[in-house]
């Protein structure tokens, strides 16, 4: 009998668990799953085309910036640079590329080029699961609710720690 008890409590248990994703909430109190949602309620109002624009800083002073161009929910094209700023505060480009279908993803530097359903995918998956115990977990959104930052920072790292996405733009193409 108390091995039945206690195979029901740890099924309660069990079952009661919440998801990661839902329980940590963006700096506008929005969960990821809300966010997902916020997104596909925009993307019937604005259409399923749009670019967007991801940047990286390092503490070396290069940036990095990719644009990922999607058409009718297909990934098409991206451009990809690196840069750093001289004294003057001009932009001094150290490398680029343009990728369009026919070799999409060839390069390894620069964000994936995948759809912002496979951003907030990704972010699930491989960001928001990380172990609190050794990782800073960030989950941001802008303030319609859409995700701009997904990652993690190992704790106690000092340079350029950050894994996941940050998106600095999102524009429609109609």
């Amino acid at each position: 009998m108390k091995k039945a008890l206690l195979i029901i409590a740890l099924a309660g248990i069990l079952f009661s668990c919440v998801s990661t994703e839902d329980t940590i909430l963006s700096t506008t109190g929005v969960s990821l799953q809300q966010s997902s949602e916020n997104w596909n309620d925009l993307k019937k109002i604005k259409g399923n085309s749009y670019n967007y624009d991801t940047a990286t800083t390092s503490w070396t002073g290069t940036n990095s910036v990719t644009q990922i161009i999607v058409v009718n929910d297909k990934v098409t094209a991206r451009n990809y640079e690196t840069f750093t700023m001289n004294s003057q505060n001009i932009k001094i480009i150290t490398n680029s590329y343009f990728e369009d279908k026919n070799n999409l993803g060839s390069n390894i530097e620069g964000t994936k080029p995948v759809t912002i359903e496979e951003v907030y995918s990704d972010c699930s998956q491989n960001y928001l699961s990380a172990k609190t115990k050794d990782n800073m977990v960030i989950f941001k959104t802008d303030s319609n609710g859409i995700i701009n930052t997904c990652g993690y920072t190992i704790k106690n790292c000092q340079d350029d720690c950050f894994v996941g996405i940050k998106i600095t733009s999102i524009l429609w193409n109609n």
